[in-house]
């Protein structure tokens, strides 16, 4: 019974502890929930079911749907009708060649498209011949957001803020004979354009956190929202709620499903709480065991160069399955390897980046181009996959290679 006696007292420490936790949880008070979901269900600071639910209000009769999946497998765009409105609400706009190819048919035969997202791909960006301004250094989100309404595009004028986060950005270039401003930011810059194809409209909206329940309940800002949503003609016979970006992923065949020990842990009492006992229970190993154990002789530390200590760094972070952060580490490594043997400022990774880097490194554009994406994907990705992470690290691989 005696020799049991300190794993009785470990038990019960570790349970106590737990205990503990779990009650101090349940006592605090409830955190400001900061996740960026926009999403039509979600009542959270940053979701988007106010937007959605006075959708009714603004276009009372008009039918509102929701969707899912590519709106091009919708009914709504594969037919001839007209009068359509698909809106897009996400961080960011990730469609491929086909897929704009097919929304640019569906504005073209007479409806309308509003986008509204801080990100694009290159891709989206060349179809509507317009460059955007996204800062791979930057990436902050910093306090208070000021958005503008100016006259003609507006009756009248109109200011927004809220001291939430700011989650916007800006166009640089533009064609001005397909394109519209409709609003520009505190530096004049266009935040909000209108693209005319066909007999339709693609409206393009850099500031995606403005349809949060946040900023539209953040005092009269609801008529911000209702201003920037009246481009949209008023006899509208649809209104499709689109959450396929929202949805959408870099890498279709990853499995993001999380497993049991990452759902523990989302509750901080009891990750706390199991932490602790795991700490507790190995340092009492720890202590038996050098009672019983015979010395070890100590055996001087290997000195590392730069290359093994990098090596060391990532299997660390590889071993913890922060694929994100360390995505993140490989991704400022390559910026800073770019920047040092080849000169070239990577504050904006933009086609003139990737211009660039073509001419001096002798990389394929297209190669680049893939690369490029896959780091501004990283920042705003809520998580990277294993999958994911071995891909990105395959293309560095293959670069540094070839330089």
């Amino acid at each position: 019974m005696r020799k049991y006696f300190p794993y009785i007292i470990s038990v019960l420490l570790a349970g106590a502890i737990i205990i503990l936790l779990i009650g101090n949880a349940k006592n605090k008070p409830r955190r400001f929930d900061e996740r960026i979901s926009l999403r039509k269900t979600d009542k959270i600071p940053y979701g988007a079911y106010v937007a959605f639910e006075n959708l009714r209000w603004i276009f009372p009769q008009a039918h509102i749907l929701s969707n899912q999946t590519f709106p091009g497998e919708g009914t709504w765009i594969r037919n001839e009708k007209h009068r359509q409105a698909l809106i897009i609400i996400s961080p960011q706009f990730l469609p491929d060649e086909d897929e704009m190819l097919d929304l640019l048919d569906f504005a073209h035969n007479g409806n309308d498209i509003f986008i509204s997202s801080r990100r694009l791909t290159l891709t989206a960006l060349e179809t509507l011949k317009a460059k955007s301004s996204f800062s791979f250094d930057a990436i902050d989100l910093k306090d208070s957001l000021i958005l503008f309404l100016n006259k003609p595009a507006f009756p009248e004028k109109l200011k927004a803020a809220y001291p939430g986060r700011r989650y916007d950005t800006y166009l640089y270039k533009i064609d001005s004979s397909i394109t519209q401003v409709l609003s520009v930011d505190e530096q004049g810059d266009p935040n909000f354009v209108r693209f005319q194809t066909g007999e339709g409209n693609i409206f393009l909206h850099l500031a995606p956190i403005a349809f949060s329940n946040y900023f539209i309940l953040h005092k009269n800002n609801i008529r911000y929202y209702e201003q920037v949503l009246s481009v949209i003609p008023a006899d509208v016979e649809n209104i499709i709620w689109d959450e396929y970006y929202l949805n959408k992923q870099w890498n279709k065949s990853s499995d993001n499903e999380p497993g049991w020990l990452s759902v523990l842990f989302q509750y901080p009492g009891l990750k706390a709480g199991l932490l602790t006992a795991l700490i507790t229970l190995l340092v009492f190993v720890i202590m038996e065991s050098r009672r019983k154990q015979r010395l070890i002789p100590i055996i001087p530390m290997v000195q590392n160069d730069s290359l093994e200590f990098i090596k060391t760094i990532g299997r660390l972070y590889h071993e913890k399955s922060d694929h994100k952060n360390l995505a993140h580490k490989m991704a400022q490594y390559f910026l800073e390897y770019v920047r040092n043997h080849y000169y070239i400022r990577t504050h904006t990774l933009d086609n003139n980046f990737i211009s660039s880097l073509h001419q001096k490194s002798g990389i394929p554009e297209n190669e680049l181009k893939e690369l490029t994406e896959f780091i501004l994907f990283i920042e705003t990705s809520p998580a990277i996959s294993e999958n994911q992470l071995a891909r990105f690290h395959k293309q560095l691989e293959k670069f540094y290679k070839k330089t």
